[in-house]
């Protein structure tokens, strides 16, 4: 399985870089040194799949306490989401990266909870799956197909931008 998962990961490394080339004429290695759009969205996506970690230990030991409070954690989980995406959109100046950033997020953290949930107690099975229990607003809505969606449209939008910036810069 590991062999599968590392063949996969670099076959879609060699092909984003062949479609960089054709599209700028540039090799992969020329586009992650110039332009910061490459190191954004590794932090971007690092942050959300550690988000997700995170957060399947906390509702995981959230479920099991006795102590049941009152208590939204959802404010504090964007505020925390914020901290992140605001800087990087400070960096990058560009509105449409942050608005594809924001997309991709329910993919990315969703999806990698809903996996590490399985393995911390079970409690779901894949990364596809869905909650009906959230109390967050919009998880009636974020569908798995929904989530799809907004990921193939977020890295969308965020190539076109690196790629538009791309071409004044070189």
């Amino acid at each position: 399985m590991k062999e599968k998962t590392i063949f996969t990961m670099v076959s879609i490394i060699a092909v984003f870089g062949i479609i960089c080339y054709v599209l700028t004429n540039q090799f992969l290695l020329n586009w992650i040194l110039h332009t910061p759009y490459v190191l954004s969205a590794v932090v971007w996506v690092g942050y959300c799949l550690a988000e997700g970690v995170l957060h399947s230990f906390y509702y995981a030991h959230e479920s099991a306490s006795s102590l049941k409070e009152n208590f939204n954690e959802h404010p504090l989980f964007m505020a925390m989401r914020a901290c992140v995406v605001i800087p990087l959109g400070a960096w990058l100046n560009d509105g449409m990266a942050v608005f594809a950033m924001m997309l991709s997020q329910p993919f990315l953290h969703n999806g990698m909870y809903y996996y590490w949930r399985k393995k911390v107690d079970g409690r779901y099975g894949n990364w596809l799956d869905q909650s009906y229990t959230s109390t967050a607003i919009l998880t009636t809505i974020m569908t798995p197909v929904v989530r799809i969606a907004l990921m193939v449209i977020a890295v969308t939008i965020y190539v076109l931008s690196a790629l538009d910036m791309i071409n004044t810069d070189f």
